[in-house]
């Protein structure tokens, strides 16, 4: 009849204290360095399968129906689990599988950091229950490393005519201290690889985004290089950063004379000296006054006396300093003042020729546009002619004329011929007809 669980304790599981009563077997130590030597191999050339290869060898040198190791890891919701990374023997299809910490052969050979001999775990550890050939005796070796346990390495029989001793303790002890030492250093390959990996990407970003930087920067100058503005960048300091071609030729100065100025070098350069300078100074001057006052976006005109020139400027924040967009507005400026003297002066002589019109009384003065309408009629009109401004403005210019030379076709023949001539002159004609 099966004993029950329930009456089973861990220390009818673990025999640990049977070692030390038990013959050890003659060491085989040529076949030992052996394998040593063959574990030295695979780590140096091939680390990612050196557990296979280490659990192999415990299986082979202790004469186990199976070995493995078992290592340490959290899972997604945060418990301590043993994972089978290897397995050699007759369990080898139980690779990859998990147990857990806290209820496990291997989590009591870690709870107490030394070797540990167990026998049936299957009586007291319901995982074991299923184990296809059954474990009759186990032996595990914690493996720990620099500052906490990494994990165990096991052999088992399924036999009981083999059970394990001394020397299997000796062997399976010098290959944890070997496994300990091929993880930490397996670890810290890995780790320099994951920061060489880390590194080469963060290069390669790097040179992706400089390269792209360099395009932008270079479709930029390529922009800024087109437009028909001057433009200078000017950083917190009031120094000229960039200067494209159309500065270059406004000022007469090459963008290298530039670059680097602040606006006091280049206003001491523009006193010493009557070449254009003063004009990239008078820009950079005024819009510091400007923008000292109101460090935002200003448009603004200015005249700058030593060159007699006009200047139109137009500032722009940026996170580095000021972009400054100007050009020279003096034909603009002097054909808008020719404009308005011209319309001055004809408003002038608009109000003269009223003035005079209006005074005449002896002669009848009126206008017409070019379609023959009338549209002034002078005081002298009235009385010589008999028609109030009132009732003649709108009026075609046949009305003043007679029914005989409106009937004649005289009064349209005169008109015809004023208006071809006003035409070819000042879209204004006048009638003078004398009161006799």
């Amino acid at each position: 009849m099966p004993e029950s669980r329930s009456s089973v304790s861990l220390e009818d599981i673990f025999i640990t204290e049977v070692l030390a009563q038990r013959p050890s077997r003659t060491p085989n130590l040529q076949a030992e360095t052996q394998a040593f030597h063959t574990l030295a191999r695979q780590l140096a050339e091939h680390p990612q399968t050196m557990l296979r290869t280490l659990v192999a060898v415990a299986k082979e040198l202790c004469q186990a129906g199976s070995a493995g190791v078992s290592l340490l890891e959290v899972t997604a919701d945060g418990e301590e689990v043993f994972r089978w990374v290897a397995v050699a023997g007759a369990l080898a299809d139980y690779e990859g599988g998990t147990a857990p910490r806290n209820f496990s052969p291997c989590g009591t050979c870690l709870d107490r950091q030394s070797p540990q001999l167990y026998t049936h775990p299957e009586r007291y550890f319901p995982d074991f229950e299923q184990a296809n050939p059954p474990v009759v005796e186990g032996l595990g070796i914690p493996l720990m490393g620099a500052s906490q346990p990494l994990g165990v390495i096991w052999i088992v029989s399924h036999n009981a005519a083999r059970q394990f001793d001394a020397e299997d303790v000796r062997i399976m002890t010098s290959l944890a201290d070997f496994t300990a030492a091929a993880l930490h250093s397996i670890q810290l390959r890995q780790t320099a690889e994951v920061a060489l990996q880390r590194e080469q990407s963060a290069r390669r970003e790097a040179e992706a985004t400089r390269q792209a930087l360099d395009e932008s920067a270079q479709r930029a100058i390529e922009i800024l290089e087109s437009i028909t503005d001057a433009f200078i960048c000017v950083d917190q300091d009031w120094r000229i950063t960039y200067a494209n071609q159309e500065a270059a030729r406004l000022t007469k100065l090459h963008p290298e004379e530039m670059m680097g100025k602040t606006r006091q070098a280049l206003q001491s350069g523009a006193r010493r000296s009557s070449s254009p300078p003063e004009v990239i100074a008078t820009v950079m001057e005024q819009a510091y006054r400007r923008i000292v006052a109101a460090p935002e976006e200003i448009h603004f005109e200015t005249f700058d006396e030593a060159s007699q020139r006009w200047l139109e400027i137009h500032t722009y924040p940026c996170k580095v300093g000021f972009s400054l967009y100007f050009r020279d507005i003096t034909e603009r400026k002097r054909d808008k003042l020719k404009r308005l003297q011209a319309e001055t002066a004809l408003r002038e002589s608009e109000s003269r020729f009223r003035l005079i019109v209006e005074s005449v009384r002896d002669y009848a003065i009126f206008t017409l546009d070019l379609d023959g309408h009338i549209t002034s009629w002078n005081p002298g009109a009235e009385r010589l002619l008999g028609y109030k401004e009132a009732e003649i403005i709108g009026q075609l210019g046949r009305i003043i004329f007679t029914p005989e030379d409106n009937e004649a076709g005289k009064a349209d023949e005169e008109l015809q011929t004023a208006l071809t001539q006003e035409r070819a002159e000042d879209d204004r004609w006048h009638v003078r007809k004398d009161g006799s």
